[in-house]
């Protein structure tokens, strides 16, 4: 019994110790203190010197860039004067002769007057077909008559005598026929032969051949020409119900046109080809 009153005698002082623990106020945490921040030292005044003190004391300095411009503008200077010394130091070189000797060549017969004699005019080509072309043409045979008589032709005329008369024209003035001669005559025997000469413009000779193949390619019967001659004919039953040789031959820029027609019966091909012989003969 003492003893259970001891007891709640020591809870009683032990609760009325608590609440005054509790009403004592806590104790504040301790904060570091604040660093003082330092004072930088004040500069010493610069000792007050005279201007010409000042101006001995700077250091001069010279930036790179302009070190290299100058000694690439000394070596080239330096190496201009050297270079022009050493070529006016040079003794000069002598240039060669403008004229060497020539070379030697043996005198041969020829050299001491000796030519071949010209042609003479009438057998002179170039002179020849140059002139009027006209008198060039075979004469009229004995006992035929004349239908046209050794005249001038122009393009429109020969062309008129052509199946297309606008291609003919076009051709011959595409081709340069410059000149044409023409003649034609009746012969007894009922057979009517023609001989028309062409003339080409220089440069334009080339189109004279072309007849040669151009007379081959209408068709017809290939007739046989005379040796030696560059010549082509054929045989055909033309537009006007005619039996019909033709052949054409060429000398330099003429080409010779031949025609022996008949409308009864086949020429023989041999007259075409004696009027060829004689007519090229007279070129």
């Amino acid at each position: 019994m003492a003893e259970h009153t001891q007891w709640e005698a020591e809870s009683a002082s032990d609760a009325q110790a608590a609440p005054d623990a509790a009403s004592a106020p806590m104790p504040m945490p301790m904060s570091e203190p604040e660093p003082v921040p330092m004072s930088e030292p004040e500069p010493e005044p610069e000792p007050i010197s005279a201007p010409g003190e000042a101006a001995a004391g700077r250091k001069r300095t010279v930036k790179t860039r302009t070190l290299f411009t100058g000694a690439v503008v000394l070596g080239l200077v330096g190496g201009a004067s050297a270079g022009y010394t050493v070529q006016a130091l040079r003794t000069p070189t002598p240039l060669p002769p403008l004229s060497v000797a020539q070379p030697l060549y043996p005198l041969s017969p020829i050299y001491d007057g000796v030519r071949t004699a010209g042609l003479p005019t009438s057998q002179d080509d170039a002179t020849v077909v140059d002139g009027d072309l006209t008198k060039l043409l075979l004469p009229t045979p004995a006992g035929a008559t004349a239908t046209i008589d050794h005249t001038w032709m122009d393009l429109l005329g020969e062309a008129d005598t052509c199946d297309d008369t606008a291609s003919c024209f076009d051709t011959d003035l595409h081709d340069g026929v410059a000149r044409i001669a023409d003649t034609a005559w009746m012969r007894g025997d009922g057979l009517f032969e023609e001989i028309r000469i062409l003339q080409y413009l220089p440069g334009h000779s080339s189109y004279a051949d072309h007849g040669l193949n151009d007379l081959l390619a209408g068709g017809g019967a290939k007739l046989s020409m005379p040796d030696g001659i560059a010549a082509a004919g054929k045989e055909t039953f033309d537009s006007h119900h005619e039996y019909d040789d033709h052949a054409v031959s060429v000398h330099g820029d003429l080409a010779v046109y031949f025609w022996v027609t008949s409308a009864t019966h086949v020429p023989d091909p041999s007259i075409i080809n004696d009027l060829i012989k004689r007519q090229m003969v007279r070129l």
